[in-house]
Formats: C-alpha cells, sequence, structure tokens
C-alpha cells in the first residue's frame, strides 16, 4: 500500500484547539512543526505521544533543515501578518518548499487594513506580503478583510479559497448540548463570558450591561479567563456584593468549557474594534453556537460572518451596553425565544462549524493542488 503524502504544518505558537483536529485528516500524514506552547493546554508529552507527530524548532534555520529533510508534499506556513517571528518562519518554510519542490498554502485571518494595524511601515509591509504570496499555491482566507488584504496587494483570485482553515471551527461531539454530570448548578440565570479579560474583548460593555439587567432581573456573571481587566472586574464586583453575583473561574482547558456553556443561559462575547485588531473569526461563539447555548455578540470585525443576526444570535452594536443588556434580556426572560436560538445554533454549527467536515473539505482543496502541475 503505498504511503500517503506529507503535509507540513508551521506554527509559532501551538494550541490545542489548532493542533487536536489534525488527526481528522485522511489522505494526507500530518506533521506537526512548532516554536513554542505557551498556552498552557497542551504538553511536551503530549505532543510526542499524540495521535499527529509534532516537531519543536528552535530557530529558522533549524526549522529549514527538518524540512528540506522532511521533504513533505505540501508546507503551510504561517501568516507574515501574524508576528515578526512568524513573518521569519514563514520564509524559511516557503524556501524549504521550492527547495523540496512541496506546494506552499497559508491561511490569512488579519482582517485590519495594514495602514491602520501597521502606520507608517505598511507600504513595507505590504511589498512583503505582495513578494509572499507570488511564490504561494494557495491562501485559505477566514473572513472578508483578509481577503480583501490580499487582493489590495494584487493576489490573484484565483489562488484565494474561503474556508475554515487553521481554524477548524468546533469538535461538535465535546461541545455539544448533551449534558455529562459536570456541569454546575447554578441557581439564578446565568451570564457566560468566555475569554481573555481585555478591553477589547467589550469587558467594560458586559459590566455596564449587567448592571442594567440586575436592575431587571436577578443574573449572575460567569467570567472563564484571565487578564488586565481582571482587576476591574474584582473591583466592580467587592462594590456590588449585594446587588449581583459576579464568579471569576479564571482559565480553564478546552475540555472544561463545554459543561459551563451548557449550564449558563446565555454567551455573552460584545468585542470592539481597536487601531490594531479585530474580531477575526470569534471562535467562543461557534462553541457557544455547538452547545445550543444562545449567543449574544457585537457586530464586531468578522462575527457578523459567522454569527446570521436574529437567526442563529443576536448581535449589538459595538459599546453599546444598553442595547447589549437588552438582548441578554431577551434571552433570559424569553425561554421560547431562548429555545429557538438555541436549537437554530445548534443545527448551524453542525453543518458549518464542526471541524472534522471542514477538515474534509479543505483537505480535499489541497489533494486537488497536489495534481496540479
Amino acid at each position: 500500500m503505498a504511503s500517503k503524502p506529507v503535509l507540513a504544518f508551521v506554527t509559532e505558537a501551538i494550541r490545542r484547539d489548532i493542533h487536536e483536529p489534525l488527526r481528522h485528516f485522511k489522505d494526507f500524514e500530518i506533521v506537526h512543526f512548532y516554536f513554542k506552547a505557551p498556552y498552557g493546554d497542551i504538553g511536551t508529552k503530549e505532543l510526542e505521544g499524540g495521535a499527529v507527530r509534532a516537531i519543536k524548532f528552535d530557530n529558522a534555520r533549524h526549522l529549514y533543515r527538518k524540512l528540506t529533510r522532511l521533504a513533505p508534499a505540501v508546507i503551510q506556513g504561517a501568516e507574515p501578518y501574524a508576528s515578526k517571528k512568524a513573518l521569519i518562519f514563514s520564509f524559511a518554510a516557503q524556501k524549504a518548499a521550492r527547495k523540496v519542490g512541496a506546494k506552499f498554502i497559508f491561511p490569512m485571518l488579519e482582517n485590519r487594513p495594514p495602514h491602520t494595524r501597521f502606520g507608517v511601515l505598511s507600504p513595507l509591509v505590504k511589498l512583503i506580503l505582495r513578494l509572499y504570496c507570488k511564490k504561494t499555491d494557495l491562501i485559505f482566507v477566514l473572513n472578508k478583510g483578509a481577503q480583501k488584504n490580499l487582493l489590495d496587494v494584487g493576489v490573484e483570485k484565483k489562488k484565494i479559497v474561503r474556508a475554515l482553515w487553521g481554524v477548524w471551527g468546533v469538535d461538535t461531539e465535546l461541545f455539544s448540548p448533551q449534558k455529562n454530570g459536570k456541569e454546575p448548578k447554578w441557581q439564578i440565570p446565568v451570564i457566560l463570558y468566555v475569554g481573555r479579560l481585555v478591553e477589547e474583548k467589550g469587558i467594560a460593555d458586559i459590566l455596564n450591561a449587567y448592571e442594567k439587567v440586575i436592575d431587571i432581573t436577578p443574573a449572575h456573571l460567569v467570567f472563564v479567563g484571565t487578564g488586565p481587566m481582571e482587576c476591574e472586574v474584582e473591583k466592580y464586583r467587592a462594590g456590588n456584593r449585594k446587588k449581583g453575583k459576579i464568579t471569576l473561574l479564571g482559565l480553564r482547558q478546552q475540555t472544561d468549557l463545554p459543561p459551563l456553556f451548557r449550564a449558563a443561559t446565555v454567551s455573552v462575547y460584545p468585542s470592539r474594534t481597536v487601531p490594531k485588531w479585530e474580531e477575526q473569526v470569534g471562535t467562543v461563539n461557534l462553541q457557544a453556537l455547538a452547545c445550543g447555548t444562545p449567543v449574544v455578540s457585537a457586530q464586531s470585525g468578522a462575527i457578523p460572518e459567522y454569527i446570521i443576526n436574529g437567526k442563529i444570535g443576536l448581535l449589538v452594536p459595538e459599546k453599546d451596553p444598553s442595547a447589549l443588556a437588552k438582548s441578554l434580556l431577551t434571552i433570559i426572560n424569553n425561554k421560547k425565544r431562548a429555545k429557538e436560538l438555541s436549537r437554530a445554533g445548534r443545527k448551524y454549527a453542525l453543518a458549518h462549524y464542526d471541524s472534522k467536515k471542514n477538515i474534509k473539505r479543505g483537505e480535499a482543496i489541497v489533494s486537488k493542488l497536489c495534481y496540479e502541475k
């Protein structure tokens, strides 16, 4: 039996939700090269002994040597806008692809215009992207802004494919409405936030909206995650002990999140666009949908591309706590509406955001690429 062609992924910072789904590839043997594992959700032993082969590299030269020695059929480089290191590793991977005659691909998520994110350096950054794309065979884009950034530097449309690639979507077997007995027994309606506690995730808007919600009905606000605004949340909690109930659960592993979503009344994710960042997918929203948890999010970045407002979730304008509170109350106080959104969200997630299905779709595209001269 002939061996499978090798598809090598190159990642600066490896994460469980990016690495673990790679086991679903069927047509390729996957080898994942990574520089660091900073998120604490996957260990070295697990990477070395897991279902998908993972190889750590120390620098760009080390990566180049390892890739040329492996000689894969396809190499996926990093997005050049991601970071300085990602840029260096990207060109090392591309050089290795040319050396061994491999097809070269990469995913593009960055949707901020270069002049907004990079300022005076934007002409240089755009030139680098143009040169990088010139020697690339295929680019997966995950939002409209990323596609625009590519087209603006002259990338051929035929090289660009819209798909959930790299960010694969959600494990809909793990993130599901099926309870496993680990769900918290919260006594009152729960508003759940999962993510970094930073300004651009709309933490201040959540607190302001919560103030308005508990003026009308009891509700429990739960935060999962850490970040600079943790102090602000603690300060708010200390000053509102009699009026509301706020819980900070800190960081949680991916496998611990589904029971929290299932126990929550509504998931809230009101991101804000800032000069150097905007939402590129909004994976937390997809996880909530897959669990059948109603979603209230913001019309921010690419979120409206993934959440159909009024059909599978409720979207509000950015930086609008009043509108946020109104939508949260709609779900808390209207059980029929909440059930409608729950069923529609789960159904949509199964059809569009299932990581196994997305990998199958993407793999077919890459397989076809391998047969092109």
